[in-house]
């Protein structure tokens, strides 16, 4: 028989030894889940390019993902189809739109895996409900095409609105997108085709036409926990993901933050260092110096210059030039205590802060390492003129002065050395 409101026919159908073999509904009504899935159709769309789905967002293509799904419902609506059965097709629908492209299908399995349970629980949590409400079985609840246009149309305008939701929430977008990329959500996945599994055989009790009264309320209930125990799941495996990268963040900016400290440690002693003989620079000595007058402490500055650079440099080029540099620096550096400072302050002129010593001992070491140079097995002997300039406890000269006072003493020793 066909039923339907104002602007509805009914029509006979024969009917054989075993009764009635189909019964059609064909009525204004079943426009109503067929427009909301035409809309559902444009909103999931938008949702799967929010959630990073390669997808055309026109009305053409959210007509034709949802055109299986439209198709497969409206039926159900029409003729009495078996509810298990639809509930399949209607994960392979949903298949057909989540996992269109090869690329997508391991994201996309989950995306179905979680939307078809939640959206089958809620399908049957509302056929409960109006079996409680009219009290009437669900089984047959579901012999009524007016009802099954009803739970179907509740249940489209709730995606729907679920999918508006997810559009406006960035923080869900991230939760799916997280979920459905993440290499832990294998055993949520298990989980979730095992509440498929169990939500296909919770259907059977809704058309089984059991006549116990508590029946809906039972399904209600179970279908309800899934639900509940699904979202919960999500966003807890969600949080701890978030808490994992965050660790994981957490521990390149501990080692991006080591790496520029080590590079600013290497900078610094770059500018702390001469780049050829390796000593200290001019700048560092300076600052040396300025805090041992801070300090008030005794030594002594010697001031070098080296004989016979320009010489070299003309005669056997720069490189045997550097290397005259460099010897030099080692032979003096190997007769100098730890805590005495050894810089080059220009192209031949080098200082020695000597901690705690009087000029006079410093003069008599200086004058010891040029006695002893030539003992030395060096490609072109080093030769050398120094002047010396003791720092006492109560000086107020400054660093600048003090260098100043040695170089002056250095070229009286240059001319002395001379004659």
């Amino acid at each position: 028989m066909l039923y339907g409101g104002k602007g509805t026919c009914e029509l006979e159908i024969p009917q054989g030894r075993r009764g009635r073999i189909l019964e059609i509904s064909i009525g204004w009504s079943l426009l109503i889940p067929a427009a909301l899935y035409l809309l559902r159709g444009y909103t999931s769309l938008r949702t799967m390019i929010a959630l990073g789905y390669a997808r055309k967002c026109t009305l053409v293509h959210s007509f034709l993902y949802i055109l299986p799904e439209l198709i497969l419902f409206c039926l159900w609506c029409m003729l009495e189809l078996h509810l298990t059965v639809v509930y399949l097709l209607a994960f392979l629908c949903d298949a057909f739109r989540w996992c269109l492209r090869r690329n997508e299908w391991s994201k996309g399995t989950f995306m179905v895996s979680l939307t078809q349970p939640l959206y089958i629980a809620f399908h049957m949590i509302l056929i409960g409900l109006v079996s409680l409400a009219v009290k009437i079985p669900m089984g047959l609840i579901l012999h009524k095409p007016g009802w099954r246009i009803v739970t179907i149309s509740t249940a489209v305008a709730i995606s729907i609105l679920a999918d508006i939701v997810i559009l406006y929430r960035p923080k869900l977008q991230e939760v799916l997108r997280v979920q459905a990329l993440s290499e832990e959500k294998r055993p949520f996945m298990v989980f979730l085709w095992l509440c498929n599994v169990f939500l296909l055989l919770d259907s059977l009790l809704c058309i089984a036409g059991i006549p116990w009264s508590l029946l809906p309320l039972l399904l209600i209930g179970a279908a309800a926990l899934k639900e509940f125990f699904i979202i919960r799941c999500l966003f807890h495996l969600y949080s701890i993901i978030v808490e994992h990268r965050s660790e994981i963040r957490n521990r390149e900016l501990s080692q991006k933050l080591a790496r520029q400290e080590r590079r600013t440690e290497e900078l610094k002693n770059r500018s702390d260092r001469d780049t050829l003989t390796g000593l200290f620079s001019r700048q560092y000595l300076m600052e040396q110096m300025e805090l041992l007058l801070e300090k008030k402490q005794q030594f002594s500055l010697a001031y070098i210059d080296l004989d016979g650079l320009k010489r070299i440099n003309d005669s056997q080029g720069h490189a045997a030039g550097d290397s005259y540099l460099v010897q030099f620096s080692q032979y003096i550096l190997g007769r100098l205590r730890e805590k005495d400072i050894f810089a080059r302050v220009g192209g031949d002129e080098f200082v020695i802060v000597l901690s705690g010593c009087s000029e006079a001992d410093a003069k008599e070491k200086l004058e010891k390492m040029r006695s002893e140079v030539a003992e030395g097995k060096f490609e072109h002997i080093p030769a050398f003129s120094f002047g010396i300039a003791e720092v006492d406890l109560n000086t107020q000269e400054r660093a600048y002065q003090l260098l100043e006072r040695a170089d002056k003493g250095m070229y009286q020793d240059k001319e002395s050395r001379r004659h």
